[in-house]
């Protein structure tokens, strides 16, 4: 949207894809969205169950808030998370790693 200046980014990540991989692949969507594009906010939606969920948060994701029983899994309904990062949130972490002061 490039009124609001944001967007989704959607995965689908299988079992077999190395969760820091995909972290990379999405660093570097990130770096695109907000250096290139000039955008201010990606979003997505996220499958609890996803392995990835939690390594999102190390480039800045945020739950905007749960999707219950959102998603259909081998059998079972279970829930997402409506998650985010800002651009500043974003560059703020990517500074602090870039000096050394990241985790």
């Amino acid at each position: 949207n490039w009124i609001t200046r944001s967007a989704e980014i959607s995965h689908f990540i299988i079992p077999e894809v190395n969760p820091d991989l995909a972290l990379y692949v999405h660093d570097c969507l990130l770096y695109i969205a907000f250096n290139c594009l000039n955008l201010n906010r990606i979003h997505s939606i996220c499958f609890n169950h996803n392995a990835i969920f939690e390594k999102l948060k190390i480039l800045g994701f945020k739950s905007e808030g749960t999707l219950r029983e959102s998603c259909f899994k081998e059998g079972q309904y279970g829930d997402s998370q409506m998650i985010s990062v800002l651009k500043n949130e974003w560059v703020r972490l990517t500074d602090a790693l870039v000096r050394g002061n990241g985790k």
